[in-house]
């Protein structure tokens, strides 16, 4: 005799197999062809109810441990048992000082009506509901789809991209993938978001791999990443989602910290002015000196931030304590205009370990309105879990600091991230902004101009800062 019959596994696809019965024995199992979806298909774990049900180590009484140790016992005492406590339980506390628990999946969905209707009859008990994940989940669901708590499959048809974050459904979820697959050939591009390489992961389009811990960041270098492209629709936002406009002004609250020094009165101002002034500029010494007085100050500034321990000091005399930074500096840099910042940085931080990236400006047209970076040469230790100071005296575009980062990144990956110019633009000083979102990266800026000219350099500014070092270049 067949019977068809649902698998009970822990999944929500609750595909059906159709079971042979020979002398009260099932002798086989195999996919339910004639099912409108899954059309003869059931997964790897599926296939194996057989070797489960048969398997020598499962159980097939009930246990009761025992001075630590489990022993088999009746059903009918396993249910007196559960009986005498639940009445002892609610006699003595109450109803409600029972918690029912029980796993998710489609065995939990099968049972949930029944433990339901027994539970009742009690009274009412204390139960759990949702979770961290599922919870989220389903008030996403409740929002985009009102009361429904799942859709159909097909309309991933539908869609133009398909993003699975944190999600694995080639192994978790087989059907879901198919209809992942199925988007795909229809044109859709699959997104996967994961740290691991899975295989969802290797048949998607693209796979995004976040330092684990740091979906969050992602997520508002997202958002932040569409509000500086000025790519959200408020109008959408306002009528369609819960509290959008505040979530919205949350993440514009999250920014990367930018310190503009020349906004206190200091003596670094009276650098400034001299960097800035012709009449002064002729000085190559006396320039590069106030560039590498101007980085002492703010190496001083950014030392306020480090993470401090108290040691013991010995003395001719004793014994003295003394709070110094614990963190493992590397001061990086661009190479020529960037040696003289560098080197006050280093003036201060001379423990530091250095690192130094080649970069140079090139013209895409005769009109020098083009600009592009080259990066050229690069030297620099281990960066895993150091703390970088990357250093260079003029922040434009900000495109040179980019690439100089994402070449430094090639050399390991830092702990902690400060930035520091003498001169930025506000498109610059954009740039970054966009580049590192989250508010745990600052930039450091002696002072912040407004423009950029069609040669893309910082108005008023101060011109060309390797010129005025080291002497015109060819």
């Amino acid at each position: 005799m067949e019977f068809k019959r649902a698998c009970t596994l822990d999944c929500f696809d609750l595909c059906t197999y159709v079971a042979k019965v020979d002398e009260n024995k099932v002798v086989s199992i195999k996919p339910d062809k004639n099912h409108p979806y899954t059309k003869g298909f059931m997964c790897s774990k599926g296939m194996k109810h057989l070797d489960r049900l048969y398997d020598k180590n499962r159980l097939k009484t009930p246990l009761l441990k025992v001075d630590g140790k489990f022993e088999e016992i009746s059903f009918e005492e396993a249910v007196n048992i559960f009986a005498d406590k639940i009445s002892k339980y609610t006699s003595q506390y109450g109803s409600t000082s029972i918690l029912r628990y029980s796993e998710s999946g489609d065995s939990s969905v099968m049972k949930s009506i029944a433990w339901e209707h027994f539970f009742n009859y009690l009274g009412g008990i204390t139960t759990s509901k949702g979770g961290t994940c599922w919870a989220a989940g389903m008030e996403a669901q409740k929002c985009d789809f009102g009361g429904a708590l799942g859709h159909s499959l097909e309309d991933l048809l539908n869609s133009n991209a398909v993003i699975l974050w944190g999600r694995n459904p080639a192994n978790t979820s087989v059907h879901l993938m198919k209809a992942v697959l199925d988007a795909q050939k229809n044109g859709a591009t699959i997104i996967t978001i994961d740290p691991i390489s899975t295989e969802t992961a290797k048949k998607s389009d693209y796979h995004i791999k976040p330092k684990p811990g740091s979906d969050d960041a992602l997520a508002i270098g997202i958002i932040k990443n569409l509000l500086f492209k000025d790519k959200l629709d408020y109008q959408y936002i306002d009528k369609y989602s819960h509290k959008g406009t505040e979530f919205i002004d949350y993440i514009k609250s999250i920014d990367m910290k930018i310190i503009n020094l020349s906004e206190g009165n200091s003596l670094l101002n009276q650098y400034v002015a001299e960097l800035r002034d012709v009449h002064v500029q002729n000085d190559r010494m006396r320039f590069r000196r106030n560039i590498e007085r101007i980085g002492e100050i703010m190496a001083y500034e950014m030392s306020k931030a480090l993470t401090y321990s108290v040691k013991q000091v010995q003395t001719p005399l004793g014994t003295a304590t003394a709070s110094t930074h614990d963190d493992k500096i590397v001061i990086a840099t661009v190479f020529r205009a960037g040696l003289p910042l560098h080197t006050g940085f280093l003036n201060m931080f001379d423990h530091a370990d250095n690192a130094f990236v080649s970069a140079f400006r090139f013209y895409k047209d005769d009109e020098h309105r083009i600009v592009d970076v080259h990066i050229e040469y690069i030297a620099a230790p281990s960066l895993n879990d150091r703390t970088l100071l990357l250093v260079d005296p003029m922040l434009a575009t900000g495109e040179s600091m980019e690439l100089a980062w994402k070449a430094f990144l090639t050399k390991g990956k830092p702990a902690k991230l400060q930035m520091a110019c003498v001169i930025a633009s506000q498109q610059g000083v954009a740039h970054m902004a966009e580049l590192f979102p989250g508010d745990d990266v600052t930039l450091w800026c002696a002072a912040i101009d407004p423009v950029l000219d069609e040669h893309k350099y910082i108005v008023p500014g101060l011109g060309d800062a390797g010129d005025l070092s080291f002497g015109e270049k060819l």
